[in-house]
């Protein structure tokens, strides 16, 4: 019984213990949850998911960045500048200034 719940096992231990507490209790069997706990199987771990490093390897060739500021001169005018980026070359591909 403790190998099937424990195969089940969800993200919260404690309400699986508790189950398989009570089932033991029904059973006659006078144990402690602490004593469950320990012969529970351990949680199988997802292996690991994919890292942003290996996203942005993966997907390099087609990520662009592009940004829109301003910027306040010394005359107090303000210049809109729109900016294009190209990952995989790590080139300019549009740089656009407009003055207000």
């Amino acid at each position: 019984m403790i190998e099937f719940y424990g195969a089940h096992r969800t993200r919260h231990l404690e309400p699986c213990l508790r189950l398989v507490h009570g089932e033991l209790l029904k059973l006659g069997i006078d144990i402690s949850e602490r004593t469950v706990s320990r012969f529970m199987p351990p949680k199988v771990r997802k292996p690991p998911s994919q890292t942003w490093r290996t996203f942005l390897d993966n997907h390099i060739g087609s990520l662009i960045s592009i940004d829109f500021f301003t910027v306040p001169t010394a005359t107090f005018r303000v210049l809109y500048v729109f900016f294009v980026l190209v990952h995989d070359r790590r080139r300019i591909l549009r740089y656009e200034r407009r003055a207000a």
